[in-house]
């Protein structure tokens, strides 16, 4: 540590620059990081969840395909504006959900065998 009541006036003002300098490389170097697209990390998120229509049948999510909208639409949302995350549209209704196959509920089967999910 630098006792700074023991330096001179000149070497004070050598200082400041060097913190003048510093702050400026550290500052182009946080501007470079924010507009580089090396630092962004991407997410694929696989999730299952059942979802009977028979039971929403009179509601906005009485079938499958409004289901999958709302999902899309709504978890996304919340994750977007929870991480304030930048989109280049508001519309983020390009997410992608698919039924679960035969196979799916292999993979997924002590999930998709639980009646307590």
């Amino acid at each position: 540590m630098i006792d700074l009541s023991k330096l001179s006036y000149k070497k004070l003002q050598t200082l400041e620059k060097q913190i003048e300098n510093q702050k400026k490389i550290i500052e182009e170097h946080k501007k470079f990081l924010s507009e580089t697209k090396n630092c962004a990390v991407g997410y694929e998120v696989t999730f299952c969840i059942k979802f009977n229509p028979y039971v929403h049948e009179y509601n906005e999510l009485g079938n499958t395909n409004s289901f999958g909208d709302w999902l899309a639409n709504e978890l996304a949302n919340v994750i977007i504006k929870y991480f304030d995350l930048k989109l280049p549209a508001e519309d983020v209704s390009g997410f992608d959900i698919k039924e679960i196959t035969d196979e799916d509920k292999k993979k997924w089967e002590d999930f998709w065998e639980n009646e307590k999910n």
